[in-house]
């Protein structure tokens, strides 16, 4: 089995006939026809119905045509791995972060972007974890709970994953001009029982979910209620603006995208501490790019 000849069973299902599939890789039909019938008796299997108006596929044929189509994708993909060596590619993957964003948007107006590619993903921890495995990104940016790094590094750890922490802050408490604490200067975990929450999906914490790693009782998230979920940034700004709901972020932050009317207040708890940094795939060395992106991120954060 050749790449061509799955060229030719591909491009003759897809044409419908050996004859237009001759005519449109410039070759012959008996020469197709000769090919894919080689092609047959190696897999032991009839792949084409031949009618007098063409061709069509068997059941087992279905079969290999998806995979064949498949196949003639990666090998284009390996093909063209030349023509891309000269340009950089930087593969980002993040949970949603105004703050990154932000920094991600001075470094690409930093680049000059003719010789390299950026590729940039939102998705959960869990999904994040995955594609660093499958080395389909060269690093994730995360938010950890401070009080839960030792089991998160134990689960990066089974997975051959590495965490390195940028830099630590406390969780936020967004409020709009409807919540009562709107004018607060700090809050304590007594002031958040009062309150009524919307939960942003990233934010949600993803050991939460996982029934080996247990809750701890001193984490106020734990006590809390969220009787809405979303993961709808316009919806969660919109019900800050008009309601007394209030949102614990260490994601969101309306002033990057000129919201002045939503405020952000340190809570006073030490419980509340998160830890922002990024993953990398411990079996993997950085990329270029992802060493120069990392350094400038490194020189914003340390000079601010």
């Amino acid at each position: 089995m050749d790449i061509k000849q799955l060229q030719y069973f591909v491009t003759s299902t897809d044409c419908g006939s050996f004859k237009k599939a001759a005519d449109l890789l410039y070759t012959s039909q008996p020469h197709i026809s000769k090919c894919i019938k080689s092609l047959e008796d190696e897999l032991q299997i009839e792949l084409l119905r031949r009618k007098a108006r063409g061709v069509e596929l068997t059941d087992a044929g279905k079969i290999v045509y998806y995979t064949a189509r498949q196949m003639l994708k990666d090998a284009e993909k390996i093909s063209s791995i030349q023509q891309s060596q000269n340009v950089k590619t930087l593969r980002i993957g993040c949970q949603t972060s105004d703050h990154l964003i932000h920094s991600i948007t001075e470094y690409i107006q930093s680049q000059p972007l003719d010789n390299m590619t950026i590729c940039y993903t939102e998705a959960d921890l869990p999904e994040l974890m995955t594609e660093l495995n499958h080395r389909h990104i060269d690093l994730a940016f995360v938010s950890v709970n401070h009080a839960m790094l030792p089991a998160f590094n134990q689960k990066l750890e089974n997975r051959h994953l590495t965490f390195y922490p940028l830099y630590q802050n406390k969780t936020s408490l967004l409020v709009g001009p409807s919540n009562p604490f709107f004018n607060s200067t700090s809050l304590s975990e007594r002031d958040l029982k009062s309150m009524r929450f919307i939960q942003f999906e990233e934010d949600s914490d993803f050991f939460r979910k996982d029934s080996s790693v247990p809750l701890m009782s001193n984490d106020p998230y734990g006590k809390l209620e969220y009787p809405l979920q979303t993961n709808s940034r316009q919806l969660i700004i919109n019900l800050l603006l008009n309601t007394d709901y209030a949102l614990l972020s260490s994601s969101i932050n309306p002033e990057l995208f000129g919201e002045s009317r939503i405020r952000s207040i340190p809570l006073e708890s030490a419980k509340s501490k998160y830890t922002f940094g990024y993953i990398t795939n411990a079996r993997e060395s950085l990329s270029q790019p992802a060493q120069e992106l990392l350094q400038f991120l490194k020189q914003i954060i340390y000079s601010a």
